[in-house]
């Protein structure tokens, strides 16, 4: 769940101005280097890869001593006040060793190759159970990287929290054997709420103060898509296309799908970066926002369109929104609605994606 939500575009508006609009919220990071990659892929500079937005800020009675995110749950008539679906592991704890087992498990079998978790910062929820999470995907073939989502302060404060935050995700996770790597340099994507609170003309002293203080180079996976993005950042992508087809049917979300795609993966590729296309099931947070937004599944034809549509364009990596966000509507985890349809439906586009 985004605590402050995205601004709802029409169908077409969004089309023709997506990378203006996905511009402003951007501020960019000047690059050192070009990505370089663990290995190669088909002659591809960066392996093509899947992954997936993941929540690890659940927590339940058992684990954390009360309830954390889920609100109202009557575990018997599998209800949650602030959930849009019910999960089929019911109202879990994002600490549980087993549910983080359990959650690897599934995305192994998806094909997924790492989760993106959102981060809150240093001694939050979110920072303990994601250490956990990175000690137990050691153990397995998907790895984690963290969802950058907010720097608290004002001014100057607000820089220097910035390059602390970096600092103590690359000293505390970086060289972890479950943290996601390439090219040997950590994966840190940043959303668009801490690059819009931070000057653009900031971002190269956060960076370079951070390398210095951490004592090495990492991938920073801007939100936006942008020019001046794709030539500072190592990489672009979004987070939630959900405004896309508001009002509007399949046929007419695969063709605006197909066209901004494709702009995406060649903004990127002009400049060498990495490209990141994001697919989502389906959206409604209308149990958490009023009006909300709905974006309807269409029995998964929406999954599937998106999907075609970011394999055609040919992506570096596909991202999915998202593994677990219930409060929302979008995650592919199973669900007593929709049982293992979405991930079923991930192992099998996943494969269509990595055989290109």
């Amino acid at each position: 769940m985004k605590r402050t939500a995205r601004t709802q575009r029409q169908l077409f508006a969004i089309v023709a101005a997506m990378l203006l609009v996905l511009a402003s919220a951007g501020s960019c990071r000047t690059a050192t280097t070009s990505p370089a990659n663990e290995s190669a892929v088909q002659g591809r500079a960066t392996p093509r890869m899947v992954l997936t937005f993941y929540y690890p800020w659940w927590g339940n009675p058992a684990h954390s001593g009360g309830w954390v995110h889920w609100r109202g749950v009557n575990a018997e008539a599998h209800e949650i006040t602030n959930s849009t679906h019910f999960p089929e592991m019911g109202a879990y704890d994002s600490n549980d060793p087993g549910l983080i087992d359990h959650h690897l498990k599934l995305a192994e079998d998806a094909g997924i190759d790492a989760f993106i978790a959102s981060w809150w910062g240093p001694g939050d929820f979110t920072d303990r159970a994601i250490s956990r999470l990175v000690d137990r995907a050691a153990h397995t073939k998907v790895k984690v990287s963290i969802y950058w989502e907010i720097v608290p302060g004002k001014g100057a404060a607000r820089i220097d929290r910035a390059v602390a935050d970096l600092v103590y995700v690359l000293k505390n996770y970086g060289d972890r054997a479950g943290f996601l790597r390439v090219g040997g340099k950590p994966v840190i994507f940043v959303y668009g709420r801490v690059m819009g609170g931070i000057p653009m003309d900031k971002w190269p002293e956060i960076v370079a103060r951070a390398e210095k203080q951490a004592g090495r180079e990492f991938l920073l996976i801007a939100d936006g898509y942008s020019k001046a993005c794709a030539r500072q950042f190592d990489g672009v992508h979004t987070y939630n296309i959900a405004g896309w087809w508001r009002g509007g049917d399949v046929a007419n979300l695969a063709e605006a799908a197909k066209n901004s795609f494709s702009r995406a993966v060649q903004l990127a590729r002009s400049e060498g970066k990495i490209s990141c296309l994001t697919v989502i099931p389906g959206y409604d947070d209308t149990k958490e926002r009023k009006p909300g937004l709905v974006a309807p599944r269409h029995d998964g034809a929406t999954y599937e369109a998106l999907w075609r549509a970011a394999i055609a364009a040919d992506a570096d990596w596909i991202l999915v929104t998202s593994f677990n966000e219930w409060h929302e509507g979008s995650e592919i985890e199973p669900s007593r609605e929709y049982g293992d349809k979405y991930m079923s439906m991930t192992r099998s586009f996943a494969r269509q994606f990595k055989k290109r």
